[in-house]
């Protein structure tokens, strides 16, 4: 949030970070690009990296917590629940999505110095120890201490984007002049109320 709006940008799409490219190991991205911050931090990434690290260290006298599981079986929850019981692949994995997150992040705060960064997703969705763990990584990326005042803040709600599309296009009705920008959204309030 940036002067208490959310920042939408021209199309609608300036609050996704996901595919802002972070230094990496050349991780090829569903989007086609390397190294976009979703291949280390997205939540659908975890189980991925987990199974990966696992077929290339084969570390001995390891007990998995996901013996005979597929990758496809294991949730960003079971990934997140494991490393808070010390699970060293693992925490390895939450760690580097914190440190992804957070590079991320500091860029952001650097550029725009926003007053606030909500973070939803699956990620904002499952851990607020999590969210408050890239807070503070974000904060040692930061150059002054007035940066240092951008809350990094969990998203209270888990269907976040929806949230944020609604008020995306109510704030693009209301740019609108006329009866038919009244009646637009006179009838997106009366859909709100009913949900």
């Amino acid at each position: 949030m940036l002067n208490g709006k959310i920042v939408p940008g021209q199309n609608g799409i300036a609050s996704n970070l996901g595919h802002v490219a972070i230094k990496g190991v050349g991780t090829k991205c569903l989007c086609g690009n390397t190294d976009c911050l979703f291949t280390y931090a997205g939540g659908d990434t975890f189980s991925y990296h987990y199974f990966k690290i696992l077929e290339k260290q084969k570390p001995k006298d390891y007990e998995s917590p996901f013996k005979g599981m597929a990758q496809s079986d294991v949730s960003l929850k079971m990934i997140l629940d494991a490393s808070a019981k010390g699970d060293p692949i693992a925490r390895q994995i939450v760690e580097t999505a914190c440190i992804a997150m957070a590079k991320a992040l500091a860029m952001v705060i650097n550029l725009i110095n926003p007053e606030m960064i909500i973070i939803g997703g699956q990620i904002g969705t499952y851990s607020s120890d999590l969210v408050g763990k890239i807070a503070e990584l974000t904060k040692t990326q930061l150059m002054y201490e007035d940066t240092k005042r951008t809350a990094i803040v969990q998203s209270k709600f888990n269907k976040a984007a929806v949230i944020g599309a609604y008020y995306y296009v109510l704030a693009s009705v209301r740019s609108l002049k006329g009866k038919k920008a009244g009646q637009v959204l006179k009838n997106l309030k009366s859909r709100k109320s009913d949900s």
